[in-house]
């Protein structure tokens, strides 16, 4: 795998800096994401909205090559996961997710792994979101 360099970019520039500083990683103003090259986005605040005012995301920022992650709405697909979808981004879906984190969980508690057909059933029984989820990447 490839080394790879986390930064962070937020609306509040001085909470950016202050979890850069927390988890030395690189900072990026939110002045500079669009002349910032990334390969894998992750959207972490659910009030962050497409558009192109300083606190919302132009959806210009999204770019085929990129693989896109919302795990601010895990029951629905969100409206800039639906943008990067139709921009040709690779989308992590809901459903592999919840897999991962169910999959972690599980193990951490009994020690061991958890069988693809117990999840494949809760998934299931569990109440569809308003948009079907596709498989994702």
């Amino acid at each position: 795998r490839r080394q790879g360099l986390v930064s962070i970019t937020a609306g509040d520039d001085e909470r950016a800096q202050l979890i850069a500083q927390m988890f030395d990683i690189r900072y990026i103003p939110v002045a500079n994401i669009y002349d910032t090259l990334c390969d894998v986005a992750i959207i972490a605040d659910e009030n962050l909205e497409k558009g192109r005012l300083k606190q919302k995301l132009n959806p210009s920022f999204l770019r085929p090559h990129m693989t896109v992650l919302d795990v601010t709405s895990l029951s629905h697909e969100s409206e800039l996961l639906r943008e990067a979808r139709e921009r040709g981004c690779k989308v992590v879906g809901i459903r592999e997710i919840l897999l991962d984190q169910l999959r972690v969980q599980f193990k951490a508690l009994s020690g061991r792994e958890l069988p693809q057909t117990v999840f494949d059933s809760v998934w299931e029984s569990l109440p569809k979101p308003t948009r079907t989820e596709p498989d994702g990447i």
